[in-house]
């Protein structure tokens, strides 16, 4: 492939909504590599010079449900991997064994975070673990608005099943695991209640056939 080539890799467990060349559009130069960042600070420049003051042992760790890259970001990624492997020492760290990890370890010097504009991790989003909060943000004309464009959401976690969903009823809360909650209802989440419930169906359907 062509080393200037934009690619973008998706998750099974990412629902795509609308035109996926926004997130390979995002990409601004060849060893740019995008991620969901971290929930707390995403990837800054404190960030960096922690890493590089710990001698790149501490590094932020984003999510890998949705990931875009050059095709010469993605061929330098995985021969470094391939490289590393060779040392069965190495093999036994963590950024070895996790390819969230690895990814960050890897592009922690020009990793950037997918735009919340354009595709958002569903728990992230929907949900809080302040109470009420995600009743309010869903309100807000601005995000209503934000989550109407977006393109992608995912759905990381195994509480969010098509299934599980398809069998909730408006207003019924939506706990996880880590003590968050969220609301399924048109109120808090807005069109894209109808946009994933739509897609769940398309899914289970597809399943079932």
């Amino acid at each position: 492939a062509p080393t200037n080539m934009r690619c973008v890799y998706v998750d099974l467990d990412t629902i795509v909504l609308g035109d996926f060349g926004k997130v390979a559009a995002e990409l601004k130069g060849p060893d740019d590599i995008l991620m969901f960042g971290p929930a707390l600070f995403g990837f800054n420049g404190v960030k960096r010079q922690l890493r590089r003051m710990s001698g790149r042992r501490r590094y932020a760790v984003g999510n890998s449900s949705i990931v875009a890259f050059t095709a010469a970001a993605g061929r330098r990624l995985a021969d470094r991997y391939v490289e590393l492997s060779a040392d069965p020492s190495v093999r036994q760290q963590r950024h070895m064994k996790i390819d969230d990890a690895f990814i960050s370890w890897f592009a922690a010097d020009h990793l950037r975070p997918i735009p919340k504009t354009i595709a958002v991790m569903f728990r992230r989003e929907f949900l809080s673990r302040v109470p009420g909060y995600s009743k309010i943000k869903g309100r807000f004309p601005w995000v209503r608005r934000r989550r109407q464009n977006l393109v992608a959401v995912t759905f990381n976690g195994v509480e969010y099943t098509p299934s599980a969903l398809l069998k909730l009823s408006q207003g019924d809360p939506i706990p996880d695991r880590k003590g968050r909650t969220g609301y399924w209802s048109e109120k808090d989440m807005g069109g894209l209640q109808q946009k994933i419930a739509s897609y769940c169906r398309d899914m289970v359907e597809g399943t079932d056939t």
